[in-house]
């Protein structure tokens, strides 16, 4: 089969090799505007990640320092009411009787 060529008659321009070569430029720039595209999503992805990476760091240290200062007041509380106890213990069993009388009361209905 051969090949047939259409030309141009104004300028006598192989009007298939043109649309072909046209083509192949237009495919080379939407490949390069692709691949700019992918390299800037890889750069801001990278920044969000980092970004991401640090604030959950920083969320990290705020509730390790949150349980660490509620693990304290409890032991201060613990302390406070031993010493208490040791010091009033007729208030103390009085108050742990009428608890435990209120929560039965409460949890019989």
């Amino acid at each position: 089969m051969s090949e047939s060529y259409v030309v141009d008659p104004e300028n006598g321009v192989d009007l298939k090799s043109q649309a072909v070569q046209t083509a192949e430029e237009l495919r080379s720039a939407a490949a390069s505007r692709a691949s700019q595209f992918g390299e800037a999503v890889e750069r801001k992805t990278g920044q969000v990640t980092e970004g991401a990476s640090e604030r959950a760091d920083q969320l990290r240290q705020a509730a390790e320092t949150g349980w660490e200062e509620a693990k304290v007041k409890v032991q201060d509380l613990m302390q406070e009411g031993e010493v208490y106890v040791r010091e009033n213990p007729g208030k103390s069993v009085a108050t742990a009787l009428g608890v435990g009388f209120v929560l039965g009361l409460l949890f019989r209905r």
